[in-house]
């Protein structure tokens, strides 16, 4: 649940000397792709339903501007394709969902419950697949409605659906992270971990994933507990869920829950980079550069990792960290050129150190002509989260004034 980046402070304020590779752990959840793709308990039972769901998203796309009308046109017409015999009641009752499912308060998708009750073209499979259709085809355009219809059909899903355990553990998991979310209705932590507890009871593979970093995290709990993140991770891992293993990884380079072992830590992450996980790769790549001990140093293979990271993951953290690769000159040629396209990178993305750097490369001119302006410019954009940011700025402004000496530091 966290995506938080684990960072070493690195900087003094004046230099590079100090330049590190950033660690990331493993984001938690990259919850919306998992939300619209998660179609581990449904299947379109016939192919002429795709191309009917092609057409509605091509025709969505037609309009720039969208409407509240536009979203339950499509929600009738998703519903009509999965059989439905009564689409409009559907539309009219995702109306009032909006904004108010809040599971388990049934009140708050009574209206909901009560069409689908009734909706004898629609089986417990097909609800199911309708919410994630409405999820996959209009959350995009319509985040908000789409999150909140999917979210009363999967909570009917969840309460009537018992004699099909795997759709309601499906649903269970989807309602999680909706809630989890708090989009288009009231977040609720405490029950987001409740859901993914009974989901992950089945053994729901993405549940225990995020029930491991509610643990982890200590989210919607007194304390964190790691020692159980690590076991959930475990379990997650032993599903298919390879991001656990990038988890478990960071778990067992940093000591958390589990005995400090950097040859586990390289283990898991070769697991999960093997899959295609980013941030894996990034892990591994900062293991290769830190030389852990039972891991031998290997800049160059860290440099093909990390530039394989932000090329497939388009990670700020990997722009970050391929940026120091061509700036000190390990597992590549020296090129501060590229470093600084490589920190524009990560800075476009939001990351707050490569603005830092970038701002010591115009303030020293190094790789680059000295800029104090676009210096000063790099520095004040990370000054709320970098005291020696806010310093900087306040030492361009003195050498403006002519209150200090310009040092180049």
């Amino acid at each position: 649940p966290s995506s938080t980046i684990m960072m070493v402070r690195f900087m003094s304020s004046s230099c590079f000397n100090n330049i590190h590779f950033f660690t990331s752990r493993a984001v938690v959840a990259t919850r919306r792709a998992f939300l619209g793709n998660e179609n581990q308990h449904h299947h379109f039972k016939q192919q002429h339903q795709q191309q009917q769901y092609r057409l509605l998203s091509s025709a969505s796309c037609t309009n720039a501007e969208n409407s509240n009308d536009d979203f339950f046109t499509m929600v009738k017409s998703l519903a009509i394709v999965r059989g439905s015999k009564h689409a409009e009641s559907i539309a009219s009752a995702a109306k009032s969902s909006l904004n108010t499912v809040s599971f388990p308060n049934k009140e708050t998708w009574t209206g909901m419950d009560d069409v689908l009750k009734g909706d004898k073209g629609l089986d417990c499979l097909a609800k199911d697949g309708l919410a994630k259709d409405i999820l996959a085809t209009t959350m995009s355009r319509f985040p908000e409605e789409a999150r909140s219809t999917a979210a009363a059909i999967f909570a009917h899903v969840e309460n009537e659906c018992k004699s099909f355990p795997e759709i309601v553990t499906s649903a269970q998991y989807s309602l999680g992270v909706l809630h989890y979310e708090g989009i288009g209705l009231p977040q609720d932590l405490a029950a987001a971990k409740s859901l993914f507890a009974e989901a992950s009871k089945q053994g729901h593979g993405l549940a225990l994933f995020q029930l491991g970093g509610f643990f982890l995290d200590g989210i919607a709990m007194k304390k964190k507990n790691p020692q159980t993140a690590a076991k959930l991770f475990k379990l997650a891992n032993d599903r298919g869920v390879f991001q656990a293993a990038t988890s478990l990884a960071h778990q067992y380079r940093n000591g958390l829950g589990v005995p400090k072992d950097a040859t586990l830590a390289e283990l898991y992450f070769k697991v999960a980079a093997e899959k295609g996980d980013p941030h894996a790769k990034v892990g591994l790549a900062t293991l290769y550069n830190s030389g852990d001990e039972g891991v031998d140093t290997d800049f160059d293979l860290a440099f093909k990792l990390h530039t394989e990271a932000a090329e497939e993951g388009d990670l700020p953290i990997a722009y970050h960290n391929l940026a120091t690769h061509y700036f000190m000159g390990k597992g590549t040629e020296q090129n501060f050129e590229k470093a600084r396209q490589a920190f524009m990178e990560a800075r476009n993305r939001g990351f707050v150190p490569a603005c830092f750097n970038l701002a010591n490369m115009y303030m020293q001119g190094t790789g680059v002509e000295r800029d104090l302006d676009k210096a000063r410019k790099y520095y004040e954009e990370c000054a709320d989260e970098m005291e020696a940011a806010r310093e900087l700025v306040q030492k361009i402004d003195d050498i403006k004034a002519g209150k200090v000496t310009d040092t180049k530091e």
